[in-house]
């Protein structure tokens, strides 16, 4: 059945043509968006079938999955329902400013000089922003605590699928997946980060080398982590050429570092497929380029944003 690809696909999608209609004049989004709404159609009809049925199909088998990736982005802080780390104080700045200002968020003071706009990958926050500007700060952050759990909760699906698994036990796995961090902060004892209170980021005892967990991940880069995690996945679900350069560029347009360590793998699939043609032969393949393009004109060509002041989620 094709419901998980294209529900995960529409995921990615979505937020990417708010930006299209949001940040790029008339002119643009409006072409942009229907190239990418019909490669999107035939994308639809290219789609491998999965093992797994619709959720509604089999409530017993889906359920306790759903409530435990539900317990465990409750417990990350996305929201504002449970203890944030530092490194919220940033994000909530960027939905804060999303929801305040009109659309492309355009800061401009007598101190600073030139206007400068902001910077930053936006996307992911795009939809719980727009609800946030027709209901408030509340229902922002209900909005993105739910948009963040159907992702999570869509890449247990996917990776469910490959390893022809429960989602459950796919849910476990993600959450306890890790490294020896633990370890290496008692062997290599330093004033940060330490094993009590549980709440440093024990990945920096090794200096700038990380292997974050995938907890880790969640808990703080969200809008990264979760887009990323459902690209790949789709990518390993056996997607053909013309699409994963489609996915990638979506990638791309969350997480641009993700999509940067997510090349070689590209290659690598697309090399095992003998037709190297393929992507310029479909029309997916012909537009794939469009997301990624779209988002690093205003990425690359605004002046560098001003350091965003951090919001405490508290005083909103």
């Amino acid at each position: 059945m094709k419901f998980l690809h294209r529900l995960s696909i529409l995921y990615l999608v979505l937020p990417f043509i708010i930006f299209c209609m949001g940040w790029l004049r008339l002119s643009i989004a409006i072409p942009v968006t229907a190239l990418t709404l019909w490669a999107l159609w035939q994308l639809f009809n290219q789609l491998p079938i999965t093992s797994y049925q619709s959720p509604t199909s089999n409530l017993r088998f889906f359920l306790p999955a759903l409530l435990l990736t539900g317990l465990w982005v409750f417990l990350s802080g996305v929201g504002g329902y449970t203890f944030q780390n530092w490194d919220h104080h940033w994000r909530n700045a960027v939905l804060h400013d999303l929801i305040t200002y009109d659309w492309p968020v355009i800061y401009s003071s007598p101190e600073r000089g030139p206007i400068a706009m902001l910077v930053y990958y936006v996307g992911y926050w795009l939809p719980a922003a727009l609800i946030g500007k027709a209901f408030g700060w509340q229902a922002a952050n209900f909005a993105l605590f739910l948009w963040t759990w159907l992702g999570v909760f869509l890449v247990t699906l996917q990776l469910g699928n490959l390893l022809k698994t429960s989602p459950l036990k796919l849910t476990f796995l993600f959450i306890f997946f890790s490294g020896l961090d633990s370890l290496g902060t008692l062997l290599f004892a330093q004033e940060y980060p330490t094993l009590w209170p549980p709440v440093t980021h024990l990945e920096i005892w090794s200096g700038s080398l990380q292997f974050s967990s995938f907890t880790t991940q969640l808990f703080w880069v969200f809008n990264q982590a979760v887009p990323a995690w459902l690209c790949i996945a789709l990518i390993m679900n056996g997607v053909k050429r013309g699409q994963s350069a489609l996915i990638w560029a979506l990638c791309f347009f969350f997480a641009p570092l993700a999509s940067i360590g997510l090349i070689p793998y590209i290659l690598i699939d697309w090399f095992k497929q003998t037709d190297f043609k393929a992507p310029f032969k479909t029309s997916v393949g012909i537009f794939s380029s469009r997301p990624s393009s779209s988002f690093f004109f205003p990425f690359s060509s605004s002046p560098p944003t001003p350091p965003l002041r951090s919001v405490d989620f508290k005083r909103l």
